[in-house]
């Protein structure tokens, strides 16, 4: 009787873990998603941009 059972259970695990293993190698779906941008999005930052601006309290301790 016991060994029935230790031998149900090994072949429920055996099929759960194929199951989930054939599941993980399945090919995901191809989903692409398009946003649209504008050209005035498209420029670079000016280079003074980088910087902070000193007369600001950014760089305060108080």
């Amino acid at each position: 009787m016991k060994n029935k059972l230790r031998l149900l259970a090994a072949v429920l695990i055996l099929a759960v873990s194929l199951t989930l293993l054939v599941w993980g190698f399945w090919p995901t779906r191809r989903e692409t998603l398009v946003t649209p941008i504008q050209p005035s999005n498209l420029t670079l930052p000016t280079p003074s941009s980088f910087f902070p601006d000193p007369g600001t309290d950014l760089w305060s301790l108080a």
